[in-house]
């Protein structure tokens, strides 16, 4: 239940969903409305309230719901999704927004010069957005989104000759440990600054991957689940010179 009061007047509200944060963004939705003089809804505690306005709602989404269930990268690209969709529908309602302005939202993204995988993210956030709304009651239905046909990514690769030019390169050898991680593994550079010696078996040998760095935090890799990848003879040979029990094996990188 949210209970609050606003000058003299009491409001007692039941929570579109059974959460904490779910109530206090309820509560905040209405306390912006009431500031603004504008109805909250009916009397009746059971009443679906009012649809907020998207610009509020979306804004209110991103703390209770991306920021602890997504990983940092994805709550920061929601973040600048959350801030163009804004701008887009503004201070419609909700309930005010239908496939065919989802649409238009699509035609004005293209027009603007973004690729098909770009605006598709964007209809994923804008879908996950009305869901969220639908689950804490705030709205009936989530209008029908259609997305974009994504061209496969093009494929390229070093050719033989390119990997050997770079691993030629030793004038930083923290840099050409890097390098030849990257040629011999194919992790990502998030999970090559996110090795912790522990990571390295060199019994084995093989390489957990447990971690990726971003922005200098650990977080779960790209798939979400570790993986083991065995190491070459002279990836052995090469991180073995400067092994350690435990640590970042590439420290003051970001």
């Amino acid at each position: 239940w949210v209970d609050f009061r606003v000058d003299t007047t009491r409001y007692r509200k039941r929570s579109p969903d059974n959460t904490q944060a779910s109530a206090k963004a309820y509560e905040g939705l209405l306390r912006h409305r009431l500031a603004k003089g504008e109805p909250i809804g009916g009397a009746s505690a059971s009443d679906r309230p009012m649809a907020p306005r998207f610009d509020e709602f979306a804004a209110t989404w991103l703390e209770p719901y991306s920021k602890p269930n997504h990983k940092p990268s994805n709550y920061a690209g929601n973040v600048v999704r959350v801030r163009r969709l804004a701008q887009h529908f503004g201070p419609r309602p909700l309930d005010d927004i239908g496939t065919i302005d989802v649409e238009r939202f699509k035609a004005d993204r293209l027009a603007a010069g973004l690729n098909p995988a770009t605006v598709n993210r964007f209809l994923q956030t804008l879908h996950k957005i009305l869901q969220t709304a639908v689950d804490w009651g705030l709205l009936g239905a989530v209008p029908k989104m259609k997305t974009l046909r994504e061209p496969p990514p093009p494929f390229t690769f070093l050719s033989p000759e390119e990997c050997e030019r770079l691993l030629s390169d030793r004038h930083d050898p923290r840099c050409h440990e890097m390098v030849l991680l990257a040629l011999r593994t194919g992790l990502r550079i998030g999970e090559i600054l996110g090795l912790d010696w522990s990571d390295v078996d060199f019994d084995q040998p093989i390489i957990t991957v447990r971690h990726s760095s971003w922005h200098g935090q650990l977080v779960a890799p790209k798939s979400g689940k570790q993986r083991h990848i065995p190491m070459t003879t002279d990836l052995t040979d090469t991180l073995g010179q400067r092994r350690k029990p435990q640590g970042l094996i590439f420290t003051g990188w970001r």
